[in-house]
């Protein structure tokens, strides 16, 4: 490949990553395409091997859009959407946190009556105070990249393993059948076979396995939804 093609590529990823950005800085979420529209399906499974604190906010984005996921649990999370045959670049965030009460002085300026009862005057003085407020507190977090542009008519699974705190991994794989029933995974990439047909269901396959890496004794496990303040 060229590098004025190299280029123009990095152009389109650009263009697609950007391209759902609201002004207002929200984020929108994703809006799968029809089923008679050209589109791969793609299985996203998150798994968590360690629970690393009370609450834990974990985000999927497709280029710039949100991808609801269902509440983590026990065990890994997977959800399966339709995705457009274009650039993608999916955007994976482990977030385990607690809540903190933290207190912090704050100058306000106080207004007041000044000069005399001929010339009444209104005048300013800076004041202090205590402000008491909520502190979101990071125990651990992480963030995993892949880039991918799916064949319309072919399978995937998107595999985003959170381990410890800046340790995770986000990984592509394309879903091939085979005559005995099973899949294979072959990684993500230019060297792809072709599709023809747009699945409509496929039983979700083995995904490949990390070996969990622990810290201080403790076992690999699911993390509970938001705002769950007790260890699973």
């Amino acid at each position: 490949m060229s590098g004025e093609d190299e280029r123009v590529r990095a152009l389109v990823w650009l263009i697609a990553a950007l391209g759902g950005t609201v002004a207002s800085g929200c984020v929108r979420h994703y809006q799968e395409p029809a089923v008679s529209e050209p589109h791969a399906v793609v299985r996203i499974r998150t798994i968590r091997h360690r629970w690393a604190g009370p609450m834990l906010d974990e985000t999927v984005r497709l280029n710039a859009y949100a991808i609801t996921m269902p509440p983590a649990g026990p065990g890994p999370t997977t959800h399966a959407l339709r995705v457009r045959p274009e650039p993608a670049m999916w955007r994976f965030g482990t977030d385990f946190y607690h809540l903190e009460q933290r207190s912090r002085l704050e100058t306000y300026q106080e207004s007041y009556s000044c000069g005399t009862s001929s010339y009444p005057q209104t005048c300013t003085r800076t004041q202090t105070r205590t402000a008491y407020y909520t502190a979101h507190v990071t125990d651990a977090a992480c963030q995993g990249v892949v880039q991918h542009e799916p064949l319309a008519g072919a399978a995937y699974l998107l595999q985003y393993e959170f381990y410890d705190h800046g340790h995770c991994t986000a990984s592509c794989f394309r879903q091939l059948s085979s005559p005995s029933g099973e899949f294979q995974l072959i990684p993500c990439g230019p060297n792809e076979p072709p599709a023809y047909a747009t699945p409509a269901s496929m039983a979700l396959p083995r995904a490949p396995h990390a070996a969990p890496r622990t810290s201080g004794g403790e076992n690999a496990g699911g993390a509970r939804p938001r705002n769950t303040l007790s260890p699973p």
